[in-house]
């Protein structure tokens, strides 16, 4: 006997729900994954962000693909090295159990323990894909629960690893929160370089994934202004989103 819930993700067996991936463009979202792209979705909560997460990591055939939630890595804003210690054991503990893959949770303290905690995150990412026989899909939930510094320091390693993908790093990321890209890094100084961005919209009763870039103005008296178009092919910026 079924029900409905609006607690937690959905289990199609327990309870009414419309099927997880017929509320988005499957197609586009499996094509910013081929082409190798990391890109936000975000929506508020209670409207499906997870489980069309985990739906998704059921359809990731050809990759290895990986659900993980970084929540608790939000509790407090102690630095870097207590996030990426967190993030990382979450990683860990998700690919032991949901994909029989114990590679980084015995690799992962070492690293930490030789690595400067802004670099951690970045080597052992890099070591895992460069075991992997498949190249790593990651799909990061609740990727705003991070905080200040700590938020940036996650960023800006996944920046600096994404030219490697996909033999040496991640070959597409999925970092999902309630917030827009924006909101992240408020409030750091404007920059000039390009924002890339998602955004849940509803099409025909239909939740959509689309992918577009937020081109900020320029300065000065004949300074344009700021325009929307579709998008995906931007690494991802650590600040000024």
């Amino acid at each position: 006997m079924r029900f409905f819930s609006t607690v937690g993700p959905n289990k199609p067996e327990l309870h009414y729900c419309i099927p997880a991936l017929e509320r988005l463009d499957l197609d586009e979202v499996l094509r910013l994954v081929r082409e190798q792209k990391y890109f936000v979705p975000h929506a508020p909560r209670q409207t499906g962000q997870t489980s069309i997460l985990l739906a998704l990591q059921g359809n990731g055939q050809g990759y290895h693909c990986l659900y993980a939630t970084v929540e608790g890595a939000g509790a407090s804003d102690e630095g870097a090295e207590k996030t990426t210690r967190t993030v990382l054991a979450s990683l860990a503990y998700e690919a032991r159990d949901e994909l029989d893959d114990p590679f980084l949770a015995e690799v992962w303290p070492g690293v930490l323990a030789e690595s400067d905690p802004d670099q951690a995150l970045m080597e052992a990412l890099e070591r895992w894909s460069r075991a992997s026989p498949k190249p790593l899909l990651l799909l990061i939930d609740e990727i705003d629960a991070l905080q200040g510094g700590s938020l940036l320091s996650a960023l800006r390693q996944l920046r600096a690893g994404y030219r490697k993908r996909p033999a040496a790093f991640p070959q597409s990321v999925v970092l999902c929160g309630t917030c827009a890209t924006t909101a992240w890094t408020r409030p750091a100084a404007p920059s000039t370089s390009s924002r890339s961005c998602c955004a849940w919209a509803t099409s025909a009763g239909r939740r959509r994934w689309r992918c577009s870039a937020s081109i900020p103005p320029g300065r000065g008296r004949r300074s344009r202004p700021r325009r929307r178009r579709r998008c995906g092919s931007r690494p991802l910026a650590s600040r000024g989103w």
